[in-house]
């Protein structure tokens, strides 16, 4: 075996922003080192099939590496539980043992069994355990979020700790606005003797940006098999999962928004066509069927496509809850409807939570609520006016790729990292 192949496992939660995120640095790692051996290890039954079926999540893991699901599905026994949990153990321990310097990355120290284990099988084998970022937001976003949830204190070095020397070689983040971030990882490992190290916003890698553009190509041409004209008039919808409104004014808030949005578009332009990608908790929820009925089901569809796919494809996009996808700074016409609580238009005003980053916001109150989304509709200059774009060119200059420093980043050992290691020393 070549000394420089190598093996990278990335470790995936439920949720699916974790690998949205880890794609677009997979794949550049992919180009710069094709034969290192790359798999993505996935927990959750439905978060692995979730993958499995977005094409374009799909495709541009078919260019970096390989998906494995080991997990066990729901309606497994306890003792089948406990049987796939011991197998996968020690198939994932096997891949970390097979391969000098494996590389592994997972978005919380490596603190708590079984990634203390891994983790001891990695820095055995010469190899590392890197903390990566799942969330691309800003600071903001997750303070505004969950500024009621309980962050607990920073954890002191445990026994297992000291004898390893850390719970991490290091933490890599993406943008200038995530120091805060970084911080609140203190109560789920020691960090405070890991080097931080930024690379960049992964969506602005090149590779990640080709594969965007392949992507949109290939689905404006399977919109046009499906009879769809070259020039349709298309709008994007987002609705949001069950629970999105506890941060929000209350029951029923991302339901009736839903609704009241299609409603509006769907009558103003009753030649165009509808995309709807539901959260994948919410694609079987009984309003976006409604949202269907309000804007004409001939005219609406589900599409699985990613995110950037859709805001690049349609002329507006429509959401009813603060997600992440408002603070990501992707290039696109979004419209933010979410019915926000009393407390946020007494402290912020009547504005979106991602004010100044791109979103034009459209309050859901009042009955000339399809009047004001209307006048959104028409108005191009709405979402180039500076005063909806104050905070994106900062936050984007902050975010440019680094990807030297990633790539300078794995090539050294962990014995060669340090606190305070800086972007020089890595790409030197």
């Amino acid at each position: 075996m070549p000394t420089e192949d190598r093996q990278l496992l990335f470790f995936v939660s439920p949720r699916p922003i974790d690998f949205d995120s880890y794609l677009p640095t997979m794949m550049e790692m992919k180009h710069r080192r094709p034969n290192w051996n790359i798999k993505v290890i996935c927990f959750d039954q439905t978060n692995y099939r979730n993958i499995k079926r977005n094409p374009v999540l799909q495709s541009g893991l078919d260019k970096a590496g390989t998906l494995h699901f080991c997990g066990s599905p729901p309606e497994s026994g306890k003792l089948r539980r406990l049987f796939n949990m011991a197998g996968n153990f020690l198939k994932i321990s096997s891949w970390i043992l097979r391969w000098k310097q494996p590389a592994l990355f997972l978005a919380v120290p490596y603190s708590k069994f079984p990634y203390r284990i891994w983790y001891a099988l990695s820095r055995l084998r010469g190899g590392n355990g890197f903390v990566l970022f799942k969330h691309r937001s800003p600071d903001e976003m997750h303070h505004l979020m969950w500024r009621a949830r309980d962050k607990g204190e920073p954890q002191s070095p445990s026994l297992w700790s000291r004898l390893m020397g850390r719970d991490q070689d290091a933490i890599i983040y993406y943008h200038d606005h995530q120091l805060g971030m970084i911080e609140d990882l203190a109560p789920l490992g020691w960090i405070e003797n890991t080097p931080r190290v930024k690379i960049g916003i992964p969506h602005l890698f090149p590779q990640w940006r080709a594969h965007i553009d392949d992507e949109v190509a290939k689905e404006r041409a399977n919109l046009e098999e499906k009879g769809l004209p070259a020039d349709a008039e298309l709008y994007a919808f987002f609705p949001g999962k069950p629970g999105s409104n506890d941060y929000l004014r209350g029951p029923g808030s991302i339901e009736r928004v839903f609704v009241q949005q299609m409603s509006a578009v769907g009558k103003a332009r009753p030649s165009s066509h509808a995309l709807v990608r539901p959260h994948p908790l919410a694609v079987d929820e009984d309003y976006v069927q409604k949202g269907f009925e309000a804007f004409g089901k001939e005219r609406a569809s589900i599409s699985f496509a990613h995110p950037e796919v859709m805001l690049r494809l349609c002329r507006r996009s429509f959401f009813n809850n603060p997600t992440n996808l408002l603070f990501h700074c992707f290039p696109g016409n979004m419209v933010d409807c979410s019915d926000y609580p009393n407390h946020h238009y007494e402290e912020r005003g009547v504005i979106s939570i991602a004010d100044g980053l791109g979103a034009v916001y459209v309050s859901p109150d009042g009955d000339d609520f399809e009047d004001r989304l209307l006048q959104v509709i028409g108005n191009d200059d709405a979402f180039s006016n500076p005063k909806n774009r104050w905070r994106l060119s900062e936050l984007l200059d902050s975010g440019q790729p680094k990807i030297d420093t990633l790539m300078g980043l794995l090539e050294l050992s962990s014995g060669s990292l340090r606190l305070g290691q800086d972007r020089d020393a890595l790409e030197a």
